[in-house]
């Protein structure tokens, strides 16, 4: 990725340059919009609304290795779950279809 910091997470780019600005979210869950951090008061944003969910989980690739461990184990066609996670709020699996 060229012109990225290691700590961005998602980096959004206009195939053309215009009306739509470059989005980048970092791993904190930061918003920066054309290089500037999203403030929802600030009149340039006034027709954008960004929601980001923090986590502070980020993948190391731990489900990348229990699912290739799993697709050793597997026949064609079953669903397996690779990973779990619950809270008060919400619950959360990953499942793989081999």
């Amino acid at each position: 990725m060229a012109n990225c910091s290691h700590d961005d997470w998602i980096v959004i780019k206009p195939t053309k340059r215009g009306k739509i600005p470059e989005t980048r979210i970092d791993k904190n869950g930061n918003v920066f919009i054309d290089g500037k951090l999203y403030d929802e008061n600030d009149t340039r944003y006034r027709h954008f609304s960004v929601n980001v969910e923090r986590h502070n989980k980020i993948s190391t690739g731990e489900e990348t290795r229990k699912m290739i461990d799993l697709q050793k184990e597997s026949k064609e066609g079953d669903i397996k779950t690779v990973s779990e996670s619950r809270d008060k709020n919400k619950a959360e699996s990953t499942t793989v279809k081999f």
